[in-house]
């Protein structure tokens, strides 16, 4: 995602995730991924829209699309 320019904040506080996941609302981050060990046993992620009701699993190989994509619909809406 970096590389692809993407700002990316790593999250390794050591909170419960619904803290965490807070903290980012209350901040107004647009959009949440999130990397844990039972998705990574499956190849997969987490992804929140913040404006979404329900988190979504994505294959690992599909997130840059996606976060890119959903970065270019939110970029739509505002402009």
């Amino acid at each position: 995602l970096i590389a692809a320019g993407v700002d990316v904040v790593l999250d390794d506080r050591g909170e419960r995730p619904g803290a965490m996941f807070a903290d980012w609302e209350l901040i107004g981050v647009p959009f949440r991924v999130v990397i844990g060990d039972r998705g990574l046993a499956d190849s997969q992620v987490e992804f929140k829209g913040r404006l979404d009701t329900d988190s979504e699993n994505i294959p690992l190989t599909q997130i840059k699309e996606k976060v890119i994509t959903a970065i270019d619909a939110a970029k739509k809406l505002i402009s």
